[in-house]
């Protein structure tokens, strides 16, 4: 399955799928170990005392790239 947002550097991948879950954590080798075999994470935020899950119907989810400033 393809992965919608990868971050990380030389030591540690985090990728994302279409629904903002975490899939795949790889460290300390990117494309060795991966710590989720690919499984569903839930994701949460903590923002001005409120707790909130990514995949609640409270979010607006817009799956894009920022626009680069120089």
């Amino acid at each position: 399955m393809p992965r919608d947002i990868p971050v990380g550097n030389d030591n540690f991948l985090l990728t994302f799928d279409q629904d903002y879950c975490p899939r795949d954590i790889y460290f300390p080798c990117v494309g060795k170990e991966n710590h989720t075999d690919g499984h569903r994470f839930r994701f949460g935020l903590w923002v001005d005392g409120s707790f909130g899950w990514i995949n609640s119907r409270e979010w607006n989810l817009r799956l894009e790239y920022a626009e680069k400033v120089s």
